[in-house]
């Protein structure tokens, strides 16, 4: 990993974007940054084996030199992410999907509140949804319930200290914030994995968490991202819903192994593991794939054995849904 380079009043910010088949949208990610009031910003853009247009439209911005350009073959928003991380000189990171949209003062707000308290080493802002030319959502935080009762300090212009680590609020949870909606000082990567490679969805979440789990992180409750929501990346979370309910469940066993030590986090893995091997198994009963969803609870009881009245009780559930749908 590199280390920063800059040594001006205002420390130099990596913006990771990391980009496949978005050429449509990327245009409208870099001019938000380009439009930051914080000037000194560094923009790095890792093309994952697009086969759109995008290395056409990116080319005027490499030729005036405000973006960094790397390619890779197809590897996932991971290797992409790591790879700019890795190449980037900022002291301070942030990331940017490609089809997401800062608002003039994010960059500016997070670094201001990491500067004010030097012990945050990882903040989060609010977003907003939009997509078809209006708002879905106004505040993308407030899809958890639970957010708010998160233990914190209020300080100013919206910042919240957080009392504790919120590894386990975003395990038991769910990731309150949107990728685009975080930056975090070089430092905490210190000592830890980067983005877990090979996986396409959750990895986002699960890096956070373990960046977080030993040190401060603040939020700022301002909307400062507009995150994009278009007919092409639903229609791929849909085909793509088996695949990724597979990631979750890989990902929170890697969790029970990395926390081990935190009988409070192992509670909430086992509890929330049944969860999605259950919808897991409900994503192959929809495709008449009765065995494999035989198999898979066959073994997960015998892993689990802990969670068995919790499995009957999902049972129970899901074969109520199983007959309603088989009765329309």
């Amino acid at each position: 990993m590199n280390v920063p380079q800059e040594r001006g009043t205002d420390p130099l910010v990596s913006v990771i974007v990391p980009a496949y088949n978005c050429a449509r949208y990327i245009t409208d990610a870099i001019e938000s940054v380009l439009e930051q009031t914080y000037r000194n910003t560094e923009i790095v853009v890792v093309n994952d084996g697009s086969t759109d247009n995008l290395k056409e439209v990116l080319l005027p911005y490499r030729e005036r030199g405000q973006i960094r350009y790397l390619y890779q073959n197809n590897s996932g928003p991971s290797t992409a992410r790591n790879k700019g991380m890795e190449v980037s000189r900022g002291e301070y990171l942030s990331f940017l999907d490609a089809d997401d949209l800062f608002h003039p003062e994010h960059i500016e707000s997070v670094v201001a509140f990491m500067r004010d308290y030097p012990r945050v080493d990882f903040v989060f802002t609010n977003y907003e949804v939009f997509g078809e030319g209006k708002v879905s959502c106004r505040s993308g935080v407030d899809r958890w319930k639970k957010f708010r009762s998160i233990p914190h300090y209020t300080l100013r212009h919206g910042q919240w200290l957080f009392v504790e680590s919120i590894t386990k609020y975003i395990i038991r949870y769910g990731g309150f914030a949107a990728t685009s909606c975080v930056s975090l000082r070089r430092g905490a990567l210190e000592g830890i994995e980067l983005f877990r490679e090979g996986f396409f969805y959750g990895e986002d979440d699960d890096f956070f968490c373990r960046v977080n789990y030993r040190r401060k992180a603040g939020y700022i409750d301002r909307v400062l991202v507009r995150k994009r929501e278009h007919g092409e990346s639903l229609i791929h979370n849909r085909r793509n819903a088996l695949r990724n309910t597979l990631h979750f469940i890989r990902l929170a066993e890697l969790q029970r192994e990395y926390y081990r030590d935190d009988p409070e986090i192992q509670e909430i893995l086992d509890r929330k593991i049944p969860h999605l091997i259950f919808d897991y198994c409900w994503h192959l009963i929809d495709r008449k794939k009765f065995s494999d969803a035989q198999r898979m609870l066959v073994a997960s009881l015998r892993q689990y054995r802990r969670a068995y009245p919790l499995y009957k009780l999902l049972a129970k559930n899901y074969v109520s849904r199983l007959y309603r749908r088989l009765a329309l």
